[in-house]
């Protein structure tokens, strides 16, 4: 069971704007998705449809 305030909160993804192999792993690990290379922007703006 994981034991991070991550998923306590119920995070499933985690956007980045990069991430090397090793720190992907971890999250893996711990049942979250990444999603790398995204821009510097709002939260709102970068789940908007």
């Amino acid at each position: 069971m994981c034991r991070h305030h991550h998923c306590a909160a119920g995070t499933e993804l985690v956007l980045a704007g990069g991430m090397d192999h090793g720190a992907r792993m971890r999250m893996a690990e711990h049942g979250l998705k990444v999603l790398a290379g995204v821009s510097a922007a709002a939260p709102q703006e970068l789940v908007a449809d």
